[in-house]
């Protein structure tokens, strides 16, 4: 569905608007083929020869002729060619070099991910994912990032727990008080104890723990953390507490049972590994709140209660929460409910074209939040009023957006969205209202992002979708990879870079290496591999994290992955 809640001048609609990027490079592989097909099945009389040269010239130019900002922004970015002035002073260097794309990135390979968390102190991360055979296993990866690194000094030190739980993990959350990590699938919820940084695996601490097991039948919905240890879980009509501080915990050594022991017969799950789910019935609910039905009946109980399916705490006023519905009620509401008036709602935001996939808030601004929607647009509102202030689409045809972030530097606000098909991140500067660069994700699709403002580094979970259900590579071809060409010695970047724009068409074509069957590219990919300056394909679904900063070394780039050829399984 189009925007609808935008206004031009006050509250405007932001996108894409290079004029020369009419055609993606999967357009161009699957179209220009079949030009004549086209033109025989509509009777059209075509030149096509013509055409296909006229096609060819809306096709994104190579990286080297593109703008560069910087000689230190990395090469996993891509700068329009008209970016907004940047008008942050000297004490800004934190938002320039977000603005300017200086940045290290570095990856580990993951499961395919679910979601991704972040404590409110950037102490832990944690991904919730799926692994296994045929991504029957719910796993959790977590990382210390500013307690640990990896052993190797090539990424994060990763730490994975085996969720015990039947089915995919539906919902987590962190608790940075008490180093949890909770996830949920539509019957029990699990809380494990991340390690204490510094303490030998061996020893009390050393490792993950698991701590609690909750009953949550008739709670099916989000998980939050409310203040004072309190978990709730939304139902239909209904939201269930547990109280941490007062539940039976598995003991010391993680083996206690909570509530009654379920027969491995009575587990429903499509795991291979059953008689290792952990068989707590879990704790009952603490304390239930019936939502009060609203005079529209849009929120409560029945046939027309408010379905919450995702939901985050509102970015100043902890008894309310920012809510959204189910999909399939098709109403698209976005409310604000106040948990300590029996969730009436306080607020509606209007606007969304269809369901609210995630909220995003920071603590620098308690005045505005994010969302992102399966109309393929973010919406950054002002909670003083109904409308969205900005509305910025995925692309020039929406694209799916399954993860989006508000990010403060310097007190200065950005907003990272993350897409599915178009396999990139892109920038928007808020203050300038407009579309600053993409950054490059190995040809993954997002799936979760996390803003550390103390860090000043993005994270991104991304999905490999060209790893098929038993782990194997589909659709891959041997890659092209461009010459490195080396740059022209200025004192000027911004000569060089104008110089590099201006090359003349006969330099349009990059010099190809010598094909390797060793070195893959997916046959549909929607870039080519001269779309971006550092070439690499993420070959697996992989975590990113690019820490900005003003002297970064270009160095530390994404290592190019294990695509390949062969149809053979990876597990």
């Amino acid at each position: 569905m189009p925007s609808f809640a935008h206004d031009d001048a006050a509250t405007p609609l932001l996108s894409d608007k290079r004029k020369d990027r009419e055609f993606s490079y999967i357009f161009m592989r699957i179209s220009l083929p079949f030009l004549q097909d086209f033109a025989d099945m509509f009777g059209t009389p075509t030149n096509i020869d013509a055409a296909r040269a006229e096609v060819s010239r809306g096709q994104p130019v190579a990286w080297r002729k593109t703008l560069r900002p910087h000689p230190l922004s990395t090469p996993c970015s891509r700068f329009l060619d008209n970016i907004p002035e940047w008008t942050a002073t000297d004490l800004n260097t934190n938002a320039t070099a977000v603005f300017e794309a200086r940045c290290e990135i570095s990856s580990g390979d993951i499961h395919r991910p679910i979601d991704m968390g972040l404590s409110s102190d950037g102490n832990i991360l944690a991904i919730s994912s799926m692994g296994g055979w045929k991504d029957r296993i719910p796993y959790i990866f977590y990382y210390l990032p500013n307690h640990e690194e990896d052993p190797y000094g090539e990424f994060m030190k990763q730490h994975s727990i085996t969720v015990d739980l039947a089915s995919t993990i539906e919902t987590m959350i962190l608790d940075n008080e008490r180093r949890l990590v909770i996830a949920a699938d539509c019957y029990r919820i699990k809380s494990y104890r991340c390690n204490e940084p510094g303490i030998p695996r061996k020893e009390k601490g050393g490792r993950a723990m698991q701590v609690h097991t909750m009953d949550s039948k008739g709670y099916e919905g989000p998980l939050a953390m409310l203040l004072n240890g309190r978990v709730a879980r939304a139902g239909d009509g209904k939201i269930g507490i547990w109280d941490l501080d007062s539940l039976q915990t598995h003991g010391d050594a993680g083996k206690d049972i909570i509530g009654s022991k379920m027969d491995e017969d009575d587990i429903v799950t499509w795991r291979d590994d059953p008689e290792d789910i952990e068989p707590s019935t879990g704790s009952p609910v603490s304390t239930t709140i019936t939502l009060q039905e609203d005079q529209d009946g849009t929120n409560g109980g029945g046939d027309s209660g408010f379905v919450i399916a995702k939901w985050h705490r509102h970015p100043s006023q902890a008894n309310i929460m920012l809510s959204a519905t189910d999909k399939s009620s098709g109403k698209y509401h976005c409310h604000a409910l106040d948990l300590e008036a029996r969730g009436k709602v306080v607020s509606r935001y209007l606007g969304h074209g269809g369901s609210v996939d995630g909220f995003s808030t920071s603590p620098a601004d308690p005045n505005v939040f994010l969302t992102w929607c399966s109309d393929g647009f973010a919406r950054l509102y002002d909670i003083r009023q109904v409308l969205p202030v900005i509305t910025m689409a995925s692309a020039k045809i929406p694209d799916d957006l399954p993860a989006a972030v508000l990010a403060h530097s310097d007190g200065i606000p950005f907003i990272f969205t993350g897409t599915r098909e178009s396999e990139h991140i892109k920038l928007w500067d808020v203050r300038a209202r407009g579309l600053v660069y993409a950054l490059a994700t190995g040809n993954n699709s997002v799936t979760a992002m996390q803003w550390d403002a103390g860090t000043n580094s993005l994270y991104a979970a991304t999905t490999c979708p060209y790893i098929g259900g038993t782990g194997q590579h589909i659709g891959y071809r041997q890659a092209r990879i461009p010459k490195m060409r080396r740059e022209r010695e200025s004192d000027d970047q911004q000569d060089r870079d104008k110089e590099s724009m201006d090359d003349d068409d006969d330099d349009d074509e990059d010099e190809i290496e010598e094909e390797s069957e060793d070195i893959c590219w997916p046959e549909r990919a929607y870039h080519a591999e001269n779309h971006f300056g550092h070439v690499f394909d993420a070959g697996d679904h992989r975590l990113y994290k690019f820490s900005f900063k003003m002297d970064p070394s270009l160095d530390m780039q994404p290592y190019y992955g294990s695509g390949s050829l062969s149809r053979g399984s990876l597990w």
